[in-house]
């Protein structure tokens, strides 16, 4: 129950196996394996924040899912999203989550960015950016763990990039792993959704910067509106919609 874990600030990466973020963990990294209690994003969230008032809390987050939830789950939401319906970029989520951080002094910060979480946003040709119909064809699954890692490494520059301005606890995980190939009962298994350890094991990551904030619960601020032809781009962007 990540809420019920003792941080200030958690950063959420989509999609993120533990071995990928053990692999290109940065010196100083210590990467604990923990156990999530979904395989996809929306049953993460479910279980994690529905029918709970987590009013000491602002959530951040380029996951169009998250305005599904409840509105008043959580203190304040900041919805990150594209004009044009693309996925954010994870650049747009470290901004908004700066700002964030300096107007809720005394809030738990969730940020959640949607890499490395196809599409992938580093593609290069000859691999598309939704590589895994292409590696299901082509059985190339060194060119999907390629395409995979350099999302990963792209949002990870953005988490670097952030973590020096987090005061107090920030812990460092994702809401599920990804499946790139692995073989159960002789079917390989893509992207998530999967009950196999690669989608359920995450990576669990902690950093202290001073000292520990201190957290007040206030009434939910009033969601600002969204644009539903965009989230609904961005749910096709992702793969969620045809």
């Amino acid at each position: 129950d990540v809420m019920r874990a003792e941080w200030d600030n958690l950063i959420l990466l989509d999609a993120l196996r533990v071995d990928v973020c053990r692999e290109h963990a940065p010196d100083g990294w210590t990467v604990e394996t923990v156990q999530s209690p979904a395989t996809h994003s929306w049953s993460h969230m479910t279980q994690c924040y529905a029918g709970r008032e987590l009013h000491d809390t602002v959530m951040v987050s380029a996951n169009p899912f998250v305005n599904d939830l409840p509105p008043a789950t959580f203190h304040a939401v900041h919805y990150v999203q594209h004009d044009d319906g693309s996925v954010p970029r994870p650049e747009a989520v470290t901004e908004v989550a700066q700002d964030v951080v300096a107007s809720h002094p005394s809030k738990r910060i969730i940020i959640h960015y949607m890499q490395p979480h196809a599409p992938y946003l580093h593609r290069q040709d000859p691999y598309p950016r939704f590589p895994f119909d292409h590696a299901r064809r082509t059985g190339d699954l060194d060119a999907l763990r390629t395409a995979y890692v350099q999302n990963y490494r792209l949002v990870q520059s953005s988490v670097l990039e952030l973590l020096p301005r987090l005061a107090g606890r920030t812990v460092v995980t994702a809401d599920h792993g990804e499946a790139l190939g692995e073989s159960y009962r002789g079917v390989r298994r893509f992207e998530h959704g999967h009950a196999i350890p690669e989608v359920y094991r995450v990576p669990w990551v902690e950093f202290m910067n001073g000292e520990r904030r201190a957290i007040t619960a206030e009434a939910p601020l009033p969601r600002t509106a969204i644009d539903e032809h965009h989230r609904q781009q961005q749910l096709a962007a992702l793969g969620y919609r045809s």
